[in-house]
Formats: structure tokens, sequence, C-alpha cells
């Protein structure tokens, strides 16, 4: 079994890989910001380790100290996207350099366009690291979720496609009137990046 380090783990999908993770008999640590925060990793049996994607000496500890890394933190300031995209870049290269030469793996979702950031994790593959990148879905539904297409198809308020795939456990694919786009339940979106790594290990 493993022991692996996740940033955003407190997040929609982050906490998913969390339970996931942890139910498969890994040991989590988990990056989180506050003792609020903690308090749900703590009650899913994951360790804490308190930072943010601006703490780099954190994250390079934490990614040294763990058998593999899975980076799902995002600072989601859109109004300034582009310092988001370098803080993110900052901190995979940090995680990355700390894990190089280990042949631990290294595991982030894909950023649109084959962002920068994604080629940084890739070419971590040269330098002894397992890398590799998710891409999920447009959008991750499931309980918890925060109304993501409240509206059916033809725009009336009701159970819309979010309640109808997570009633039947399916997943959309493709687009739809209501403007949701692709989506899955979380456990679909996760469960390749999140477990990829332990059970290259088993």
């Amino acid at each position: 079994m493993m022991k692996v380090f996740v940033t955003g783990a407190t997040g929609y999908v982050g906490s998913a890989v969390v339970r996931e993770l942890i139910g498969a008999g890994h040991t989590v640590s988990g990056l989180c910001r506050s003792e609020e925060k903690a308090a749900g990793l703590k009650a899913a049996g994951a360790e804490t380790v308190y930072g943010t994607l601006d703490d780099l000496d954190t994250l390079g500890r934490a990614a040294a100290a763990a058998d593999g890394v899975i980076h799902l933190a995002f600072t989601n300031d859109f109004s300034n996207f582009e310092g988001a995209l370098d803080l993110d870049l900052r901190a995979v290269e940090v995680m990355g350099a700390a894990l190089e030469g280990s042949g631990k793996p290294f595991i982030t979702t894909a950023h649109a366009n084959g962002h920068t950031v994604d080629q940084a994790v890739l070419a971590k593959a040269e330098q002894g690291v397992r890398a590799s990148i998710v891409s999920l879905a447009p959008s991750v539904h499931g309980e918890g979720d925060k109304g993501l297409c409240a509206y059916d198809d033809q725009h009336r308020p009701g159970e819309g496609l979010r309640g109808l795939h997570r009633r039947r456990n399916e997943s959309l694919a493709g687009g739809s009137p209501s403007g949701c786009g692709g989506s899955v339940p979380p456990g679909a979106g996760i469960r390749p990046g999140g477990l990829a790594a332990a059970r290259r290990r088993r």
C-alpha cells in the first residue's frame, strides 16, 4: 500500500479521490488551508498538510515524503487567470522536482489547450518520474454539488440534467440544449487518476 499526497483534497473532486484511496487501503495526506477544511479530511481518515499552492516548501516536503502525488488544486481566480496558471506551474515544478529520479507517480488533471503546466508535468517523465495527466469531463456532478444544470433541456426549472443523471447513475456525454456540456459523476471522473498510482504498485 502507498502513502499518497493529494492537493485539492478538500475540493469536490479531491474529496472523492481521498475516499477512493482510503477505501482501497492507502494512506492519504491532503493539502488544506484551514482547521475547518481539515475536519473533513480527518473525518475521512486522511492526514492533514496545512498550506496553499503558494507554500512551495510545504509542497516539496509533502511530495518527497509520499509514494506518489495527485495534484488537483487550482486557484480559481478568474480575474487573474494567467496568474493562477503561473502559480500552478510553480507548484508542479516544485512537486515534480521532489519526485525526480524516484520512479514515483505524479498525476495531474489536464489544462485546456495543452498549457505549459501540462508540458512541465510530462517533461518529468524524462527525469525519473512516472508522470501522467488525466482529462476530466468539462463538468463533474454528484452528491453535494452546487446546482449544476438545474434546468431541463427546455430551460424550465426542475430536476434538470444534474438530478436526472445522478438518479440514474449515468454520465452525460456530449452537449445538450441546457448548456451543460459533457459531464460525469465524480467517481467516473476521478477513478482513473485517483487509483492509477496505487494500481501500478500492487
